[in-house]
């Protein structure tokens, strides 16, 4: 018996369907793609999702092989140390903790070694230096601070000696680029260099953090999870968990930089303040104050409130060895002409503030944006007032 054709109507319909729901599947997809994977720093889209505090556990790139990273056999380092009349001052970094060990040759200048570790690591740091007089105290101590910080930026886990004239490291880097850069750390100094850097081949990791009207909106790119929880928790423990939107990721291809360590206390220095935006990408600490809060409309004089903002970055600029440039914006009220004038008188003067913070001249740059990058829509008061802001950018 012949089957009844199917009317040439109906198989229309059903075709449709089938297309549309294609199209809804791969919408779908997109979407996904956009709010988890394709764009981590798009706090617009953050702001769209719920209230997941704890960041999903996915791995974005990379797989378990790429986590087995070498281990560094720093026993010798410690070693060196033994003994009564040495010349070894050591630093050990494990799991972002520094520990500085040995014998130096007056209190003057322990007091400075400990002064600088502490700058860059803060409560990381342990100091276990013992003030020996007859030890003469080396040049290199005049170069300890940026020591420090390269380490701290380009040094996974591992360490150095220092004494009798040599230099040791030992220990696991990202990549090619910081293992140039820590060697680098004691150029012009009389030491013989002993290189014992592995090369982990990893990224910079990525984080974003947005403040807006009360909540916390998170995203970006981890190395594991035990850091993604950590810095979710770190911001519930501020704004609690019903104002915090995590929509951080696991990725093993990164690394975790002692700036991850220390986000926890970026986040208490900006918690007292209101709209803002804080950025590590490539080692590079980016912070963003919105709403008007540092000038007044129209003027490039620092509002109260604007100098109190501008009193937390010495301490994070002094963590670094990298330039700083200060970047100032405006809405596209006026001409293109004035508002370049004025972004950049605000970008001076914030400036000028922070050189009288101590920080030296020659390591910040002012530059005006006018009105070119808007992150706002200047169609609505509240756009424009959030186009009026002032950023700093901290190289590592």
């Amino acid at each position: 018996m012949q089957d009844n054709p199917i009317p040439a109507e109906t198989t229309t319909f059903w075709r449709g369907l089938v297309g549309i729901l294609v199209i809804v599947a791969l919408a779908v997809t997109g979407l996904n793609l956009f709010r988890y994977g394709l764009t981590p720093f798009d706090s617009a889209g953050l702001e769209d999702q719920t209230n997941p505090v704890s960041g999903p556990e996915a791995t974005v790139a990379g797989d378990d092989t790429s986590t087995t990273l070498p281990i560094p056999n720093t026993d010798e380092l410690s070693a060196l140390v033994s003994g009564q009349n040495n010349q070894w001052v050591v630093g050990l970094q494990q799991n972002h903790r520094f520990t500085l060990s040995g014998q130096i040759g007056d209190q003057q200048t322990k007091d400075l070694l400990e002064e600088s570790m502490r700058e860059t690591y803060g409560d990381l740091a342990t100091s276990e230096l013992i003030v020996n007089p007859r030890i003469e105290v080396a040049p290199w101590t005049l170069s300890a601070s940026n020591l420090f910080k390269e380490v701290a930026a380009h040094m996974i886990d591992g360490g150095f000696a220092i004494g009798n004239g040599d230099a040791h490291f030992v220990g696991t880097t990202p990549n090619q680029a910081s293992r140039t850069t820590l060697k680098d750390a004691l150029s012009g100094i009389e030491l013989t260099l002993f290189d014992q850097l592995e090369l982990a081949n990893l990224n910079s990791p990525t984080l974003l953090a947005t403040h807006k009207d009360g909540r916390l909106f998170m995203s970006g790119r981890v190395p594991n999870q035990d850091t993604l929880d950590e810095l979710t928790q770190s911001a519930t423990d501020l704004y609690g968990a019903d104002n915090v939107t995590s929509n951080l990721l696991v990725d093993k291809t990164t690394f975790a930089p002692i700036a991850l360590a220390r986000w926890q206390e970026n986040l208490v220095l900006f918690f007292p303040f209101g709209d803002y935006r804080i950025q590590i990408m490539d080692g590079t600490f980016t912070g963003e104050l919105r709403g008007g809060l540092v000038f007044e409309r129209g003027s490039a004089d620092l509002t109260e409130e604007g100098r109190e903002f501008l009193d937390i970055f010495p301490t994070i600029i002094n963590r670094s060895n990298g330039q700083v440039t200060v970047l100032g914006h405006t809405d596209n009220s006026g001409s293109q002409a004035l508002n370049q004038s004025l972004s950049q008188r605000r970008a001076e003067a914030v400036t000028n503030y922070l050189i009288s913070k101590e920080i030296p001249d020659e390591r910040i740059t002012a530059e005006g944006k006018g009105d070119s990058d808007p992150t706002a829509s200047n169609n609505s008061e509240e756009g424009r007032q959030q186009n009026r802001r002032v950023e700093i950018v901290v190289s590592p």
